[in-house]
This record gives structure tokens, sequence and C-alpha cells, in this order.
């Protein structure tokens, strides 16, 4: 009974540990929002580059060059339209199925 008990702790431990491992790397998500959209809408790659070095690490790592980062600012301006096209309706239904449709996104 205990041996069970300590393995589920254990188990619970990990679990949480990973979460938080995960959440990690995205220490600020928010609060450089206001420029990376500045960046994304007016910005080049080496203006994401210099924000980068000012901030003291990798927003966006999945962008790593011109390519990716002209495909990013592609679909931040489809996110946008799509906004204003669905208003309220966007936001009505922006919990239910969105990691779905984020993954649908990357293929």
């Amino acid at each position: 009974m205990n041996k069970t008990l300590g393995i589920i702790a254990l188990l619970a431990i990990l679990a949480i540990g990973a979460v938080y491992a995960y959440n990690a790397e995205r220490p600020a998500i928010g609060e450089y929002r206001d420029q990376m959209e500045q960046i994304l809408e007016e910005g080049t790659y080496a203006d994401l580059e210099a924000f980068r070095e000012e901030i003291g690490f990798s927003v966006m790592p999945r962008v790593t060059d011109e390519e990716t980062f002209a495909l990013m600012k592609e679909r931040h301006a489809q996110q946008e339209q799509f906004r204003e096209e669905n208003g309220p309706a966007y936001r009505a239904g922006m919990k239910r199925g969105m990691l779905r449709g984020m993954r649908l996104c990357d293929q």
C-alpha cells in the first residue's frame, strides 16, 4: 500500500514538473506583445534579431531565417484579417478547438 502511494505521488510530482518545464520556455509571452506585433506588422528579420538580443531570450524560436520570418508575417496578417472578419463570433468560440486549429496552421 505504501509503495503504491509512493509511486502515485512520484508520478504526480513528475507530471507537475513536466508542465512547469514546458511553460518555462515561454516566460514572458504577454509582456512583449506590443513590440512583437509591431515587428510582425512593420519590421524585418533583422529587427526580430535585435529584439531578441535586447530582451535576452529567443521569442519565436522557430523563426530562424528571412523565409520563416516572412511566413510568420503572412500568418500574422491572416490572423488579423480573420479576427476583423469574425469579431465576436471568434471570441465566443475561442476556447473550443483552438489547439486543433493552431495545429492545422502548422501544416
